[in-house]
């Protein structure tokens, strides 16, 4: 069975939401997978959140609430390779270049990672 976590990633204040997800994109994430290589997830998913004049699109609930741009999905082979890939970048001869480069496009104070215990899905 795989492992699940989530992600809230934030802008950093200051830059656009083209800005916050083009660094994402196409340099955060081919940054870290070149480092990283060897412990790579199974897949990491990016969900933009859908903006309008730079207010999220909250169908129900209060859109106050909404501080994240991006919602991620990280799936990894089990809880032992979550493990093994954050010991990895903890131990990278360049964690402070990941860090240095998250920093520079992400909110750290507002980072969050959830685990999944378990997914259901329903197709009807």
């Amino acid at each position: 069975m795989t492992f699940s976590v989530i992600m809230l990633v934030t802008r950093l204040p200051g830059l656009t939401f083209e800005q916050f997800k083009n660094h994402y994109e196409n340099k955060h994430v081919p940054l870290v997978m070149s480092i990283l290589k060897d412990i790579l997830p199974i897949s990491h998913t990016r969900h933009y959140v859908k903006r309008i004049d730079g207010a999220p699109t909250v169908f129900a609930g209060d859109a106050g609430t909404v501080d994240y741009d991006c919602i991620c999905r990280v799936e990894l082979r089990d809880e032992a390779h979550f493990v093994k890939f954050n010991e990895a970048i903890a131990k990278s001869s360049r964690k402070a270049e990941i860090a240095a480069d998250q920093e520079a496009f992400a909110d750290s104070s507002k980072f969050r990672v959830i685990a999944i215990d378990s997914t259901v899905v329903t197709v009807p």
